[in-house]
């Protein structure tokens, strides 16, 4: 990965604990974004009426499949 494009991916010092990261979707110092490979299951969306503090698999919260 070129040095300017790795760049993009740095949080940058504004003053003494305090650092700025920006996201840019286009145009000059686009973000860039890195793809891995990962062999996990797909994303499944919590079923209706679980709240996300819900840890799934529990009663309440289990997915059927």
């Amino acid at each position: 990965m070129p040095p300017e494009r790795l760049a993009t991916l740095l949080a940058r010092r504004e003053r003494q604990a305090l650092y700025r990261f920006d996201l840019r979707l286009q145009g000059e110092d686009e973000t860039i974004f890195l793809d891995f490979p990962y062999e996990r299951a797909p994303y499944e969306p919590r079923p209706s009426g679980v709240s996300a503090a819900e840890p799934l698999g529990t009663e309440a919260g289990q997915i059927q499949r």
